[in-house]
């Protein structure tokens, strides 16, 4: 499992703002919050470069290289409680 501290929840959330999260089809777009939570469970396991802030290995629509901040932007827009609750409830 991986560490990620708050401010670079809050740094990554800005980053992917500007660089837009729309990454995800629009079938997975609809997904519900129990559905979200096991798409959550599978990114935490995507291999992960902490220093640089990217994955490192394709995660669905998203390709190796894809900053975190981007998909933790996906989580935080469709999950109902956002992505700091992803962080806190499912470590």
């Amino acid at each position: 499992m991986y560490k990620y501290s708050i401010k670079n929840i809050i740094d990554n959330k800005l980053e992917a703002k500007n660089e837009g999260v729309n990454k995800m089809d629009e079938q997975v777009k609809h997904l519900d919050d129990s559905q979200v939570e096991s798409f959550w469970g599978e990114f935490k396991k995507v291999p992960f470069d902490h220093e640089n802030q990217i994955i490192l290995e394709d995660f669905h629509n998203w390709k190796n290289g894809t900053k975190m901040g981007v998909i933790v932007e996906w989580f935080d827009q469709n999950y109902s409680k956002g992505s700091d609750y992803l962080f806190r409830e499912f470590d």
